[in-house]
């Protein structure tokens, strides 16, 4: 299993690349600044919430338990991301 330090770095590299990508997509078109905000607000509760889920391990005793958490935890920061991706490729 990875570390949880690494997850911690990978999980805020690419909410960091999700907020470029909206600045820079603003750059090139006209993006109202109010969703903009909203979007990259999202962004960073979503890091937030990830993150802190990863230092709150269920189960820490039991490795059957720990497994399924990180892969739960694997799937929905999965659809997180596309959710927020997509919502930024609507813009």
């Amino acid at each position: 299993m990875a570390s949880r330090r690494n997850l911690k770095k990978v999980i805020k590299q690419i909410t960091g690349e999700l907020i470029s990508e909206m600045y820079v997509l603003s750059f090139f078109k006209e993006i109202d600044e109010n969703k903009l905000d909203e979007l990259v607000e999202k962004a960073l509760e979503m890091n937030a919430t990830f993150v802190k889920r990863i230092s709150h391990v269920d189960g820490k005793d039991d490795p059957k338990i720990v497994k399924a958490y990180f892969k739960n935890l694997h799937e929905s920061w999965t659809k997180s991301v596309a959710d927020l991706a997509e919502e930024v490729g609507k813009l």
